[in-house]
């Protein structure tokens, strides 16, 4: 890491759209894209853009996500998993 280089950690991304009320339903692939503009929206916070991302690591429940999650840079892992905990 260079001198004076800031690191931000994002989490917690998910398909609540602006007015609180959850976008896509229970299709994870039609969640994506708000997804993705919470994460642009989260980064965007911080001063940078996805551009200046390195890692993302995406849980996806039910085993399908949109090509937008699963393209280009950066590096991705992602894990498909039967359930996440609902916290309140």
């Amino acid at each position: 890491m260079p001198p004076g280089a800031t690191t931000v950690y994002v989490g917690g991304q998910n398909a609540v759209g602006g007015a609180g009320r959850l976008v896509g339903g229970d299709d994870a692939v039609a969640q994506t894209p708000q997804v993705m503009t919470n994460l642009n929206v989260a980064v965007a916070a911080a001063g940078a853009s996805v551009h200046d991302l390195v890692m993302m690591t995406i849980l996806a429940v039910g085993g399908a996500l949109s090509g937008d999650a699963l393209s280009g840079r950066p590096t991705r892992r992602v894990s498909m998993v039967a359930n996440l905990p609902n916290v309140q």
